[in-house]
């Protein structure tokens, strides 16, 4: 887990503040080399994703070490623990103060048996790793100190030579440390490479409180690679705990069990393993291997911005590494630094052409930033590298597409399609580029072919109409969509594309016909609606296009096509004998016209009717593909999101009406606490608003607003039901994959802001039915008084709290009557208690009849046995009208008295 970061009151200066040095035969490192504070502050930053200068990629890599196990030369077997522990204290120090590249993994050293080192041996070992440096050594125990040997190797061309001979040191066995610090320095001298200031100590430094902490460390490596005998994990777990229980601030023992636990194959050991690197990051806050896990477990995470610190602290450091760097720029793209993501992936290509993975990251960005020039541009270099990549060729035909590049996007989808015959919307995709081509044989062989490959998809069949309805051939496309009506949840297309086939054969009987019926398939479109309405114009049914009109002009109020129908159609009534419709015409042409100012159509038709002449109906029928290309799926994905966006701004629109009305009642955060604060003052403001009665102006506009505010947000959830339909029938079908990756990532976000949505009018209509119309009840405020006030016009209103005018009456106040009602409750144990209108009025005790008392008139009725929920929940309450002697009997099958 990650340190609690009260633990220290200041950032740890890291030891990592190293003067970049030179190495024989390998370039200088340039740039800043200090890394400073704490990695939990890393791990947890306060400032936003901005990119960090951070120094450029040397021109040459450094040169790169290795480390062999050492050998125990002595008789006693005590000392293997050695044979891995002080290559591994060696390569961990030298790693930390020399700029060199490590070519060792996690455990520094390799898996196997210890081997006497040779020049054959080492050459194999250095060409297996990619090292040019490699370190070996032995180990005795003469008496009771330590004889330590150690050999530095160069390899060069498959040669291995040592550099000179070996550097023995001797000395009692605490001082372990010391000699093999003594060692790397006498070393490092011989190979030209310069110890930087403090590195000296670094290398000496003892990294346990007890050296048995390093012995039981060295044994448990040895047992996990199998050093001196046959690998045994377990074996090293136990050893590595008995380190950590002699030195439980033993860095190097923390990050090795947490490379054990990440490699666990039980989940919940492998979620242990960033706490212990976290931990040893924190012992060590110069330690790199733990920075660095730490950063992976974090961008693996899904926490980019911890991920991204640790990174910068670590390219700093390491500046020539280029796999730091490549995770640098995902961790900065995900946290949305894209300009500086680019430049650290560019960096990394500009070394290494044939990375695919930083390709891949740019090509991403690219995607996000809508640069489809650039996405496609680096499409190519990934197909360029891995021609058998179908993905990413599907993709670049994609970014054709988008580019106009159709001829190559056709290239691309037939190989993609030739190598996977068995799939038929890869042969779709093929058909779609034709058609946009507009070479209607290719496009038709092509659906052709993706129907023979899946014959029950119908996606074909409307792309084959599709395809010959803009070839102008209506009898070809008129038999494709009557293949197409054998797929029934789909008819209320298929009838739509009918009848434009149909009218512009001039046959407008049939039209009608179909329209018909694809409205009752498709009630809430309203490009069915349009249609039909137009046809009932052409037709001459001014009354039937009116009465459509007017139902798809309540859901799709700024629709400037369908106030265009519904002014033709009052304005042909009028001038053939109704004048009074003359007013609702224009207004209806005017609305069009103030929507949709550059269409010429609804000026002609106002024209005419201020002419007292009947207009004629213009426009042509509409046809809803539920296929098509990639465009059309990405204009439904944004038109889902533009209904999101709309339903986002009314929904909050709503909830503050909701508290504005509240407010008024004296309830929510938005009432008046001038009286004073508490509960107390609360429970008097309610008491005191009840005791006035209902304050009908005050409440009637917020509550009004708020039912038109959900009103609408139902209107535009039409829409955006009708969007996410699309989406997910094409995505399910595996439209997507013809998508941009940008389109393609909004898909999972049209799923997850749909279920939102869903939500959003449960809860709207649980405001505004149960919150507000429960508080409004116990004011004695009903719907219609209030409906009726929210109508008339803003009138000045006396404040309640000026009192009378000085001289008037004080108004006497009218007792409302009571009635005597009963609650018969003999058959059953439990009580039961008594609300109306919102208040308690009493109890019927189990197994008597109650007699209660209530205004008269009509009333809500809520009766709760013990622990059933409260009023207000769903079947709680009901509507009566209460006079002397109503009665109800309750009934309790189960739990009869005797």
């Amino acid at each position: 887990m990650i340190m609690d970061m009260n633990r220290r009151a200041w950032a740890i200066v890291a030891a990592l503040l190293l003067e970049q040095a030179s190495i024989a035969r390998a370039q200088p490192v340039d740039g800043e080399g200090a890394v400073t504070g704490d990695p939990v502050a890393a791990a947890s930053p306060a400032r936003a994703a901005v990119s960090v200068d951070l120094p450029d990629v040397p021109a040459r890599p450094p040169d790169r070490f290795g480390v062999m196990l050492f050998t125990n030369e002595s008789s006693a077997k005590a000392m293997d623990w050695a044979v891995a522990a002080v290559p591994f204290e060696l390569g961990e120090k030298v790693a930390q103060v020399f700029p060199l590249e490590p070519a060792y993994g996690p455990l520094v050293v390799p898996d196997g048996p210890a081997v006497s080192a040779d020049p054959t041996v080492v050459a194999a070992y250095a060409k297996a790793v990619d090292a040019r440096w490699v370190f070996t050594g032995w180990l005795q125990r003469p008496g009771n100190d330590l004889k330590l040997g150690v050999i530095l190797w160069l390899v060069d061309g498959g040669v291995a030579r040592p550099l000179g001979l070996e550097v023995i040191k001797r000395g009692p066995q605490p001082d372990l440390h010391k000699l093999i610090a003594e060692a790397v320095i006498e070393l490092a001298t011989r190979a030209g490479w310069l110890v930087p200031v403090g590195g000296a100590e670094i290398l000496a430094r003892d990294p346990a409180r007890e050296l048995y902490a390093i012995q039981m460390l060295g044994k448990g490596l040895g047992n996990l690679v199998g050093a001196t005998g046959p690998a045994d994990r377990k074996q090293a777990e136990r050893d590595f705990a008995r380190a950590l229980l002699v030195d439980p601030k033993l860095a190097w023992a923390h990050r090795l069990v947490g490379e054990l636990d990440r490699t666990d194959p039980d989940p919940k050991i492998q979620a242990r393993a960033i706490g212990k690197f976290s931990y040893a990051a924190d012992l060590a806050p110069d330690y790199a291997p733990a920075l660095r896990a730490v950063a992976d477990a974090a961008l693996a995470g899904r926490k980019p911005d911890q991920a991204r610190d640790l990174y910068e602290r670590l390219v700093r450091v390491r500046p020539w590494d280029l796999e730091l760097r490549l995770r640098l720029g995902d961790a900065r793209w995900q946290a949305g630094d894209a300009a500086g993501a680019t430049r650290e992936l560019d960096r990394v290509i500009a070394r290494t052409p044939d990375d695919l993975r930083a390709r891949r990251i740019l090509a991403l960005i690219h995607a996000a930033q809508g640069d489809v020039k650039a996405l496609a541009a680096e499409l190519e270099q990934i197909v360029l590298r891995a021609p058998n990549d179908l993905d990413t060729r599907a993709d670049l035909g994609a970014a054709y597409v988008s580019l106009g590049r159709l001829a190559e996007a056709t290239a691309a989808y037939e190989i993609v399609s030739n190598a996977r015959p068995t799939d038929g919307t890869a042969a779709k995709r093929v058909g779609d580029v034709y058609r946009l081509r507009k070479d209607v044989p290719q496009a038709v062989a092509w659906y052709a072919r993706a129907s023979r490959i899946d014959p029950q998809d119908p996606r074909p069949f409307f792309l084959t109409g599709a395809v010959w309805l803009e070839a102008g051939n209506l009898d070809e496309a008129h038999k494709a969509y009557v293949r197409a009506e054998s797929f029934k949840e789909y008819l209320g297309q298929t009838y739509m594309a009918l009848a434009a086939i149909a009218y512009r054969k001039g046959t407008l009987s049939e039209a009608s016909w179909y329209l018909r019926r694809a409205v009752k398939a498709r009630p809430w479109s309203r490009d069915a609606r349009a249609s039909y309405a137009l046809v009932l114009c052409a037709l001459g049914d001014w009354v039937g296009a009116a009465a459509q009109t007017d139902i798809a002009v309540a859901t799709w109020p700024e629709d400037p096509q369908l106030w265009y129908l519904r002014g033709v159609a009052l304005g042909v009534v009028a001038a053939t004998g109704d004048p009074s419709d003359v007013a609702a015409a224009r207004t209806a042409i005017g609305r069009a016209i103030a929507l949709a100012p550059a269409d010429e159509a609804p000026r002609r038709a106002d024209a005419r009717i201020r002419a007292h002449q009947a207009p004629s109906v213009e426009g042509a029928l509409a046809i809803e593909q539920p296929f098509g290309d990639s465009a059309a799926f990405q204009r439904a994905i944004d038109r889902f999101f533009v209904a999101g966006a709309k339903m986002t701004t009314l929904r909050a629109t709503f909830g503050s009406q909701v508290l504005t009305a509240l407010g008024a009642l004296a309830q929510g955060p938005y009432r008046d606490l001038s009286a004073g604060a508490g509960v107390t003052a609360t429970q008097k403001a309610r008491a005191a608003a009840r005791a006035k009665g209902c304050p009908v102006m005050a409440v009637a506009r917020p509550w009004q607003a708020a039912a038109d505010s959900l009103v609408a947000y139902q209107r535009a959830g039409v829409d955006l039901e009708e969007a996410y339909r699309v989406v997910v029938d094409l995505d399910n079908r595996g439209e997507t994959v013809a998508l941009t990756p940008d389109y393609r990532a909004r898909v999972g976000l049209v799923r997850t802001q749909w279920r939102l949505a869903v939500g959003d009018v449960r809860d709207m209509r649980t405001e505004l039915s149960a919150q507000l119309g429960r508080e409004l009840r116990a004011s004695g405020c009903r719907e219609d008084v209030l409906t009726a006030a929210a109508n008339r016009p803003l009138i000045e209103q006396v404040d309640r709290d000026d009192g009378p005018e000085a001289g008037d009456p004080a108004p006497v106040p009218v007792p409302p009557a009571q009635a005597t009602f009963y609650v018969d409750n003999r058959s059953c144990l439990d009580p039961v208690a008594v609300w109306v209108d919102g208040e308690q009025v009493g109890d019927a005790p189990g197994g008597q009849r109650a007699a209660l008392s209530a205004p008269v008139g009509r009333r809500t009725l809520c009766l709760l046995p013990p622990g059933s929920g409260s009023c207000g929940d769903q079947g709680t309450v009901r509507e009566i009208y209460l006079a002397d002697g109503w009665s109800v009997t309750l009934h309790c099958l189960e739990r009869k008295l005797p």
